[in-house]
């Protein structure tokens, strides 16, 4: 029986060796992408804000339409501090950290903006909801909950 067992175990352990070997194999390549902390470091400016007036109506807003579009400027600082900067008027600071693929801005004035986020290159977006006012005729001239995606631009130099 021990005989039989050991003939046995040497028909099976090359194959068992090189299931192994690419099992091995199967392991996670290490990316040559920054990671996401480290690719938000920087100057960002948003470029665009969609902002969704229901859950199936959104209204695109670039830098082009002047009336409603806010220009805002965020710089994500190595020590997770930040620097955001909205038109002329607001100049605020506060902490930022990410957890998972969700972005967090604490303000000092102790508002938050959080929600999913992505960087690719010199691109990024954050999906957030934020109490805005929309004016008639799409909202009620009242502040409102609303659900934005801000894409950013990175500001080189």
């Amino acid at each position: 029986m021990n005989n039989r067992f050991a003939r046995r175990a040497l028909k099976t352990l090359p194959g068992l060796l090189l299931l192994a070997g690419l099992m091995a194999g199967c392991g996670k390549k290490k990316s040559t992408e920054p990671d996401t902390q480290s690719a938000l470091i920087g100057k960002w400016e948003a470029t665009k804000e969609t902002v969704y007036i229901t859950e199936t109506f959104s209204i695109p807003l670039t830098p082009a339409d002047t009336a409603l579009f806010r220009t805002v400027v965020v710089e994500f600082k190595t020590d997770n501090t930040f620097d955001f900067k909205m038109d002329t008027t607001a100049n605020e600071q506060g902490t930022w950290k990410i957890e998972g693929s969700t972005l967090t801005l604490n303000f000092e004035d102790g508002s938050v903006i959080t929600g999913p986020y992505t960087v690719s290159g010199d691109l990024a977006t954050l999906d957030t909801n934020l109490s805005i006012v929309i004016p008639p005729p799409f909202g009620t001239g009242l502040a409102q909950s609303k659900r934005i995606i801000f894409e950013f631009t990175r500001i080189r130099g």
